[in-house]
């Protein structure tokens, strides 16, 4: 018998090897995918969560600025209060809050080296941290960096402009030290004309000059007495027909015409002088505030606070260096021996109303002395916190002078905080200011 063998089909075997390698590669895709899905799920569930703390925690740092904001300036203008007063900064509980679904959140507020408690400057920074909890364990911290804002940068600042008074710029005139801004319309005066154009000599507003009010019968929005406003005189205006004088303008301000700039934005004040008042007498100050007429300075926990005056300023003088008179009250009058030398010091003198013994030209009024570019020296003679000095006494740079309307003196061994606070009017405000001050009243001042 014949036997007839068949030759292997090679393809079916090729397709054979083809589907295993694919059911193969299908098989690992699935197990990746088994194992991947919930890696993926548990990626999602993190980064929700993370989103989640972070949303918690920023919740914390806006209730504390809303909470600061409320204490400094309460809306209907109330009496501002120290956030980290001892009754108003609020307890543990009370800066925690239950959002739900296992969220919750606390903030605290760490005052800086310079504010309440650890410091008496009335311009405060607070670092704000802010924790988000889940289920009770800290899961997200926010921080955040606050200071108070503050208008000390400014040299001036005035919110109205009475229409009968005028800043007049001479060729002797100082250079202000930092921007000049009025909430109203401002009105120069240059008595000089082409004297002051012509002088010499720093611009006079070496940060600029604005104004939020216009006057319309001007160029540039300034009234010019005698030059637009009341007179016509092409020399007491610092343009003409043709349009910016670039010299005047020069003259004027650092940046010309650029830097004189009236319809600027409003420069918002404080709604209330209570703030300012904490830091001239001391924001939680043991001592209740003075109920008779004079001038204080008052220390809290060893730090000198500012200036508070109660009652009328009939005159205010700012000035630096000079002498008086060292020694006290002898018959009305002040002996002439050992005058006092300020040096290159800054001081405030202060006249209140009531006689004659009270003024600043027969040097019967109280000056207060910032020490903080030279000593001064007491001769023998010289009273000092109450004591008849036998030999000369130096009071050093960092320290505060007080002289009072008797030729006596007091001295503190710390700088004041810049701020003078009275509880009446100013009738006359005069002189240089070096340095930063904050003037501020109860009713009005009156600028000379």
């Amino acid at each position: 018998m014949k036997l007839n063998s068949k030759k292997p089909n090679s393809k079916r075997g090729s397709i054979l090897v083809m589907s295993i390698f694919f059911m193969l590669i299908l098989f690992i895709t699935a197990s990746a995918f088994i194992v991947l899905l919930p890696v993926e799920s548990r990626a999602a569930q993190r980064s929700e969560r993370q989103t989640s703390g972070a949303l918690v925690a920023d919740a914390g740092v806006t209730e504390a600025m809303s909470w600061l904001r409320f204490q400094l300036s309460p809306p209907g203008g109330g009496a501002s209060k120290e956030p980290m007063a001892s009754g108003v900064y609020p307890s543990q509980a009370q800066r925690t809050t239950n959002l739900g679904d296992g969220w919750s959140y606390r903030w605290e507020l760490i005052p800086d080296s310079e504010t309440y408690p650890n410091g008496s400057n009335p311009v405060r920074a607070y670092t704000i941290v802010s924790k988000a909890y889940r289920n009770n364990r800290a899961f997200r911290e926010a921080r955040a960096e606050v200071i108070q804002e503050s208008l000390s940068k400014y040299a001036a600042l005035y919110d109205n402009w009475p229409s009968n008074l005028v800043q007049p710029l001479r060729s002797t005139s100082a250079p202000a030290e930092g921007p000049v801004h009025v909430n109203d319309v401002m009105r120069l005066w240059i008595p000089e004309g082409n004297g002051f154009w012509n002088s010499t000599g720093d611009p006079i507003y070496t940060h600029g000059l604005t104004a939020t009010g216009s006057y319309n019968s001007s160029q540039d929005g300034f009234a010019y007495y005698q030059g637009n406003w009341y007179g016509s005189n092409s020399s007491k205006r610092p343009y003409d027909n043709s349009g910016p004088i670039a010299s005047r303008y020069a003259r004027m301000a650092d940046g010309g015409r650029d830097a004189i700039v009236a319809g600027a934005d409003s420069v918002p004040l404080p709604q209330n002088t209570f703030d300012i008042r904490d830091a001239a007498w001391g924001f939680d100050a043991p001592n209740p505030l003075p109920s008779s007429n004079g001038v204080y300075i008052n220390e809290v926990n060893g730090e000198l606070q500012g200036i508070y005056i109660k009652g009328d300023v009939e005159e205010m003088e700012l000035g630096v260096g000079g002498t008086q008179p060292s020694q006290p009250l002898s018959g009305g009058t002040f002996p002439t021996n050992d005058p006092v030398s300020y040096g290159n010091n800054s001081w405030v003198k202060i006249e209140q109303p009531g006689s004659a013994t009270n003024s600043i030209d027969n040097n019967k009024a109280t000056t207060v002395v910032t020490l903080d570019e030279d000593s001064v020296t007491l001769p023998p003679g010289a009273i000092l916190n109450g004591s008849t000095l036998a030999a000369s006494q130096t009071i050093p740079v960092g320290s505060t002078l007080m002289r009072k309307p008797d030729g006596t003196f007091e001295s503190h061994s710390t700088e004041l905080n810049g701020v003078v606070y009275a509880t009446g009017d100013i009738k006359d405000l005069w002189g240089v200011n070096k340095g930063r001050r904050t003037v501020a009243v109860v009713k009005s001042i009156s600028i000379k």
